[in-house]
């Protein structure tokens, strides 16, 4: 049986205050799902581990992660597309 993903989400997005607007795909294969803002606690005590079945999988987001590599990030831009590039994890 395979287990599910664990994923982390920040606490803007666990409450539903904000939507997924940053996608990154570590190159571990660790996915980190945020609203891809600046205003997150310094230490990542705002990052969270979920099941990656908490997750709202709505269908732009399904898609932008099938097009999000290990090794990439993708951006919600302002006109609601997904760019893609490679996230250095240094």
């Amino acid at each position: 049986a395979m287990t599910s993903p664990i994923i982390y989400i920040c606490d803007h997005v666990f409450s539903g205050d904000r939507k997924i607007e940053l996608i990154v795909h570590h190159n571990d294969g660790m996915w980190q799902l945020t609203c891809g803002r600046e205003d997150h606690s310094i230490g990542g005590s705002s990052i969270r581990p979920v099941h990656i079945e908490h997750v709202v999988m709505e269908h732009y987001l399904a898609k932008a992660m099938m097009q999000t590599p290990q090794g990439h990030l993708s951006k919600l831009n302002m006109d609601g597309c997904w760019t893609g590039e490679p996230f250095d994890e240094e």
